[in-house]
């Protein structure tokens, strides 16, 4: 049988690091000039520009969602842990006192 194992400060400090890098994308995303000046190419360097922006907009925002579900999934396990113990030792209980 396999053992899952979840350390839940390392994935937290792994967050800490993760989370400022991804605000610092937004911080950048933000500071790109919404109109470039590129004479002829004007449009078309702005197209590339909003595209590449948005794909990394929804990096950014990926990552995001990536820590929270993480986060979900530790809460999750660690009730299931705690709910899974409380049961055993239930049993056992009502095995020592048949």
């Amino acid at each position: 049988m396999s053992e899952i194992s979840v350390d839940r400060a390392g994935m937290e400090q792994t967050f800490a690091r993760v989370l400022p890098l991804v605000d610092d994308v937004d911080t950048a995303l933000g500071a790109i000039p919404t109109v470039p000046d590129g004479g002829t190419a004007t449009e078309f360097i702005g197209l590339i520009m909003a595209a590449a922006a948005e794909s990394a907009g929804v990096a950014a925002d990926s990552y995001r969602a990536l820590v929270a579900i993480a986060r979900d999934v530790m809460d999750d396990l660690a009730d299931n842990d705690d709910n899974a113990a409380k049961e055993f030792m239930e049993l056992k209980r009502q095995v020592e006192e048949a």
